[in-house]
C-alpha cells in the first residue's frame, strides 16, 4: 500500500526551514528543526517498521551530537502464551557523529548487559566498562568493539560478550540518514 508523504511546518524560499513535521511514504516520520530542507538541530525520527526512534541533535540530515537511540527486539504487539506482549529494547544515550555512535556514551542491551565508555564509528574504542548479565565487570581498554586483554587472560563471560555484539551493531544502518 502506497502512502502519501507530507510536510507540515515552516518554509523559507520553498525549502523546509524552521520547525516542522514530515511523514514519509514508508510511514517513518521526523518532527523537529529544519535548515534549508535538511534535518538540523533538535528533532525526533521514528522508523515505524523497524521499531526504532532517535531523539537528539541533527546535522546535515544525520544524528550528530547528543542523542538517544532506542530500538526494539521482538514484535510490538506480539502475544506470548500468557497474552503478555514480549518486546525488549536496546538503548543508547550519548554522542553521535555522522549518524554513528561516537565519543562518550552508554548502551543498555535488552539482555541486561551494559557498556559505558568511548565509541568510534559505532564500535567500542578506548576506555570503557562492560557489565555482563551475570554482574561480571570488565573495566579497561577496548579496540574494534572488543576488550583488550593481557596475553593469556580470560574474561568470565567471553561468550556472552560476543553474543551482544550483533545486537549492538544492528541499529547503525537505521540511524543513518534517509527517509525510510
Amino acid at each position: 500500500m502506497d502512502r502519501a508523504a507530507y510536510y507540515e511546518g515552516e518554509w523559507q524560499d520553498d525549502l523546509k526551514h524552521g520547525q516542522g513535521s514530515s511523514v514519509y511514504p514508508s510511514g517513518n516520520s521526523y518532527c523537529g528543526s529544519w535548515v534549508h530542507d535538511k534535518r538540523e538541530g533538535r528533532g525526533t525520527m521514528t522508523w515505524a517498521s523497524k521499531g526504532q526512534q532517535y531523539c537528539g541533535m541533527w546535522a546535515d540530515n544525520m544524528p550528530n551530537g547528543p542523542g538517544e537511540h532506542v530500538w526494539q527486539q521482538g514484535t510490538p504487539g506480539a502475544q506470548t502464551a500468557n497474552d503478555a506482549a514480549h518486546v525488549m529494547h536496546n538503548r543508547y544515550v550519548g554522542m553521535f557523529k555522522h549518524g554513528k555512535r561516537h565519543g562518550e556514551g552508554a548502551l543498555w542491551y535488552s539482555s541486561a548487559a551494559r557498556y559505558e565508555g568511548q565509541w568510534d564509528s559505532d564500535r567500542k574504542q578506548g576506555s570503557g566498562v562492560y557489565i555482563f548479565e551475570d554482574g561480571t565487570v570488565f573495566a579497561g581498554q577496548f579496540t574494534a568493539d572488543r576488550p583488550v586483554l593481557q596475553e593469556g587472560a580470560m574474561l568470565g563471560a567471553v561468550d556472552t560478550f560476543a553474543a551482544e555484539l550483533p545486537g549492538a551493531a544492528a541499529p547503525a544502518a537505521a540511524a543513518a540518514p534517509g527517509e525510510g
